[in-house]
């Protein structure tokens, strides 16, 4: 085999393997993660106080949750709502808060037909970010019971209609953070009171407090060693090229070089392949010794007689070709200075 063709296999085969190890790298930078958890505490509570306008029967500015309240006499609601999430570890966040009032009438037999609906935002959007272990948002707010109370009552007047009304005042927070890679912290919650409207007595509803020891899973990617992976990766894929630009370059800078002549040779070479053989030495002279002009009367002669054509390098320069019939030889002789 000759040395040449032994490179271009070696580069071929080193070629395959750069690719192939580049392949292996990038999908394994691609498919590393690691098991993330970050466990927290959630401690979720809505307190509320009613506070009373002056009258003759109770002596103390407002009563606590869990009574039956005259609405006559009810000045404003004060409410508190409390959010503490308390994490393992400490933790990139982005938390948002808001609140809205709803006042809702209803049909007095089904409460899921609407008569009317308004929603007044209580605030704007409050938005928090920071890097700790604890999210901590607590808000209060004053509700105007009368102004409510009002509202319903001119409507029911206003149209002649029975109607159950009611006030619900709603507390949303919102956060996402990120903790070592792990992406999927999110979390909305909702907390509410509910203040019936157009009653005589109320009794004021909240969401329960809770309690909650929960945790964020996932997968996440080893940033620093895919980054090292994706590296190796590139460098054998630029190995590879390397390689396969310069067999390229060679390839091309030998087709320059090549003279006429040796085009001439290896164009008969590769397109006669089956009809020639190669010898070392000039065949010992035979009786009748024609010479051809032309490698085409050669093959035209080799087509008559059906017999094989031998193909001689003489030098660098000179290539013979024969063919011989019992005592005849035929042959064609191609100098490099002929082309």
């Amino acid at each position: 085999m000759k040395k040449k063709t032994k490179k271009n296999i070696m580069s071929i085969f080193l070629i395959i393997v750069f690719v192939f190890i580049s392949v292996i790298l990038a999908d394994k930078s691609y498919n590393l993660k690691n098991y993330e958890s970050l466990s927290y505490k959630e401690t979720i509570a809505t307190n509320y106080k009613v506070y009373l306008s002056d009258n003759s029967y109770y002596n103390t500015q407002y009563l606590d949750e869990g009574m039956q309240y005259i609405s006559n006499i009810i000045d404003y609601v004060d409410v508190t709502f409390s959010y503490i999430t308390n994490f393992a570890d400490s933790l990139n966040y982005n938390a948002k808060t808001r609140a809205e009032a709803v006042v809702t009438i209803v049909d007095p037999d089904d409460n899921n037909k609407v008569i009317y609906t308004s929603t007044e935002a209580l605030d704007n959007i409050s938005e928090d970010s920071d890097t700790g272990s604890t999210i901590n948002e607590v808000k209060n707010y004053k509700i105007d019971y009368a102004k409510y109370n009002k509202i319903t009552n001119e409507f029911k007047t206003k149209y002649s209609i029975s109607a159950k009304c009611n006030l619900r005042v709603n507390y949303y927070i919102e956060y996402t953070g990120k903790y070592k890679g792990l992406n999927n912290i999110s979390k909305n919650t909702v907390m509410y009171l509910d203040v019936p409207l157009s009653e005589q007595m109320i009794n004021i509803s909240k969401n329960s407090p809770e309690i909650n020891t929960k945790s964020f899973n996932g997968l996440s990617s080893n940033t620093k060693t895919n980054i090292i992976l994706y590296s190796l990766a590139v460098i054998f894929v630029l190995l590879a090229l390397i390689i396969l630009i310069r067999m390229i370059t060679k390839e091309i800078s030998r087709r320059k070089k090549i003279s006429n002549y040796d085009k001439f040779i290896d164009k008969i070479l590769k397109q006669y392949d089956s009809y020639i053989t190669e010898a070392e030495h000039e065949t010992t002279s035979r009786e009748s010794c024609i010479k051809i002009s032309t490698f085409t009367e050669l093959l035209d002669v080799r087509n008559n007689i059906n017999k094989t054509i031998v193909y001689i390098k003489l030098d660098n320069d000179t290539s013979k070709f024969e063919i011989i019939d019992d005592n005849t030889l035929y042959y064609y002789i191609a100098r490099r200075s002929d082309f």
